[in-house]
């Protein structure tokens, strides 16, 4: 948060619970950015001014597809941009939705890295990643894919 804090003299950040109330004054944000986490619609409807963006990344079902395919690791829910869209249509429209792609080639620290951030972290123990990980070649190609999608607050 530092960083992003640091990344431009116009831009703030904030770590805080999305399920409680966000220390951030009603109606004074012109952007919201989500990766990869859980939103609160109705929290961030309140401090986004009228017609205020809300930028939500979220992994598609190819989103390292080869590092989820081992034994244990979990992959993403085939229905996540439709709950997302359940979950904002009701304060926000939908304006724009682009999928990006790309490959990667990555070492064996970036691997146990991105398995130790994500849902597997929580259901495969650090032990036995780092055993599947072992027996993957380096580097290992995997394949990053989400889709960014903007949303505009309703009024």
């Amino acid at each position: 948060m530092r960083r992003i804090a640091r990344s431009h003299p116009r831009v703030g950040a904030v770590l805080a619970d999305v399920w409680r109330q966000l220390p951030v004054r009603t109606g004074s944000l012109s952007h919201v950015l989500s990766i990869f986490a859980p939103r609160n619609a109705d929290e961030t409807h309140r401090v986004l001014e009228p017609g205020g963006r809300l930028v939500v990344v979220t992994p598609t079902g190819e989103h390292l597809q080869e590092l989820v395919a081992l034994p244990g690791m979990v992959q993403v829910d085939d229905r996540k941009t439709e709950r997302l869209g359940a979950a904002l249509s009701g304060s926000f429209e939908r304006t724009s939705r682009h999928e990006v792609r790309f490959p990667m080639a990555l070492p064996h620290p970036a691997l146990a890295l991105l398995a130790g951030m994500g849902p597997s972290a929580h259901h495969v123990a650090a032990d036995r990643r780092a055993a599947l990980l072992a027996d993957l070649p380096e580097p290992f190609a995997v394949t990053a894919s989400v889709v960014v999608s903007e949303w505009t607050r309703r009024a």
